[in-house]
């Protein structure tokens, strides 16, 4: 059995299952991570199981939220064996059935945590919720390679022919947004056309309070970066986020006296390729300086957006970046890809192409006017819907009345 903590609480017991959390920095680890401390906030005893990160240091007894590691990792996906022992899978799995919970919430279709418990789904009595970030399983990514990732493809439709059984599994689906396509919300689609109903939007969010902090650092001081136009860009170095597309694009525009900043965990092995590509560009494209930081803590980072005259994207995919809702929070306008639902939020521009790309990012900076709209346009969203206490709050209705704590609002 798994063993009860020292503390009571008077309202509801909840596991939260998730593949990441921090120490991990990526936009799911931090939604769950604003999740769990702000149900814990609002009285609730919150459990957190997930996986191991060497980080992380085991949580004292009496912690709200405790959070239970796990030698686990991998996903629903065919072709991505599970790295798991036998008796860690146990211990997962025992560490559902037995635990004293009112409530789990799951995060993410295909994660390892939702994905090992998809045999105990009907025994579990506690109510559960799947909350999703994205529905990916029926998307081909193509690879440079043959077969061009058409057998990862293929791993994954196991789950997608499945997933209208799945989720009457669940006695709540959450989504991010209103939007149901055959991209990302896929899911949100799937629910409407089989009759789910038991279906809330409940969006990612930013804390405002942040980025409006007057004891925020220089960071145009701090960095050596002059008084023109800023850019920035805040993503971890990768192929997805795209950082060789925001060097080129930017190299491309020629905006004379501009920075583009690029802000990383860590300088790894793209990191590199972009930093080379910058290189080569300059010499066709001289104007602006491209600077690449990583490892800045959260204040720093903040002063970064607080910083920026206009945060890009360049991503291939997402779902919705919370990196652009904390742009509307800095009072940032931005520029993206038409990828995940961006296109339906305030406060930015949506480029078509790469070319279009370029155009809008010339556009937007030679007309502060613009930025200047498109700014209020985001602060007035962020203020009335993507504000991380709305959503806190949002949550504590629906656990109220999924788990039918009533007494609460």
């Amino acid at each position: 059995m798994v063993s009860s903590r020292a503390c009571r609480y008077d309202h509801v017991k909840i596991l939260v299952t998730t593949f990441t959390y921090p120490p991990y920095a990526d936009g799911c680890s931090e939604a769950v991570s604003v999740l769990t401390r702000g149900l814990a906030r609002l009285g609730h005893a919150v459990t957190v199981a997930t996986g191991v990160h060497p980080g992380r240091q085991p949580s004292p007894a009496g912690a709200n939220p405790f959070v239970e590691s796990f030698q686990i990792s991998g996903s629903a996906n065919r072709r991505i064996a599970l790295q798991a022992t036998s008796e860690e899978i146990a211990r997962y799995r025992r560490f559902l059935t037995d635990g004293d919970y009112d409530l789990i919430i799951f995060e993410n279709w295909d994660a390892w945590p939702t994905y090992l418990a998809e045999p105990l789904l009907r025994g579990l009595k506690p109510k559960k919720i799947l909350v999703s970030h994205g529905y990916t399983p029926h998307l081909w990514n193509v690879f440079p390679k043959f077969p061009w990732g058409i057998t990862y493809w293929m791993g994954g439709w196991p789950l997608v022919l499945r997933t209208p059984w799945l989720m009457r599994k669940f006695d709540h689906l959450v989504v991010l947004s209103q939007r149901r396509d055959f991209n990302r919300f896929f899911d949100h689609w799937l629910a409407r056309v089989t009759g789910y109903k038991s279906v809330s939007v409940i969006a990612n969010g930013a804390f405002a309070r942040e980025f409006n902090d007057p004891n925020l650092p220089d960071f145009r001081r701090e960095n050596g970066i002059g008084p023109g136009l800023m850019l920035l860009f805040v993503a971890n170095y990768c192929d997805r986020k795209n950082q060789l597309m925001a060097v080129r694009t930017f190299r491309q525009a020629q905006l004379k006296d501009a920075t583009l900043v690029l802000i990383g965990s860590e300088i790894n092995e793209y990191a590199e390729q972009v930093r080379q590509l910058d290189a080569e560009l300059q010499k066709q494209y001289p104007a602006g300086k491209v600077v690449l930081l990583e490892k800045l803590n959260r204040t720093q980072t903040c002063a970064a957006y607080r910083a920026a005259d206009l945060f890009v994207l360049t991503a291939k995919a997402e779902t919705q970046p919370i990196v652009l809702l904390e742009a509307m929070a800095s009072h940032t306008p931005w520029l993206s890809t038409d990828v995940g639902c961006v296109a339906d939020l305030p406060g930015g521009r949506v480029a078509r192409d790469e070319a279009d790309f370029v155009a809008k990012l010339r556009e937007l900076a030679s007309s502060p006017e613009q930025r200047q709209k498109l700014t209020a346009e985001g602060w007035t969203a962020c203020q009335q819907t993507y504000d991380w206490e709305q959503v806190i709050s949002a949550y504590g209705r629906l656990v109220a009345a999924v788990a039918g704590d009533t007494q609460r609002p």
